[in-house]
C-alpha cells in the first residue's frame, strides 16, 4: 500500500483502510490486505491528477472487508464506506 502523496495527502489506498478501519473500530493493521480485494497500486494510479486538464466521470466501487466502498472522481475524493452488496 502506498503512503503520503506530494501535497500532503495520502495515497486513495491508505485513505479507504483507515475509513473502513474507523468504521469498524479496529486498528488499520488488524484489517484484510486491501490488495487482495482490488490493485492498490491502479487504484492509487486511477486517482491521481490527470495529466490534461480533464474532469473525470464516474468513480469506483467494491466491497472491502464486509463493506461497500464508493470513491467518486472528484475533487473531493469523498470516501463512503456502507453496510450494502458484497462481492
Amino acid at each position: 500500500m502506498s503512503g503520503s502523496r506530494p501535497g500532503g495527502r495520502d495515497a486513495v489506498s491508505v485513505e479507504i483502510v483507515k475509513r473502513v478501519a474507523e468504521r469498524t473500530d479496529r486498528e488499520p493493521e488488524n484489517l484484510p490486505s486491501l490488495h487482495r480485494v482490488i490493485d492498490s497500486e491502479a487504484l492509487d494510479s486511477l486517482f491521481e491528477p490527470p495529466q490534461v486538464d480533464r474532469q473525470r466521470r464516474g468513480g469506483v466501487e467494491f466491497s472491502y472487508a464486509g463493506y461497500y466502498v464508493t470513491v467518486p472522481f472528484d475533487e473531493t475524493r469523498e470516501i463512503t464506506v456502507s453496510e450494502g452488496p458484497t462481492a
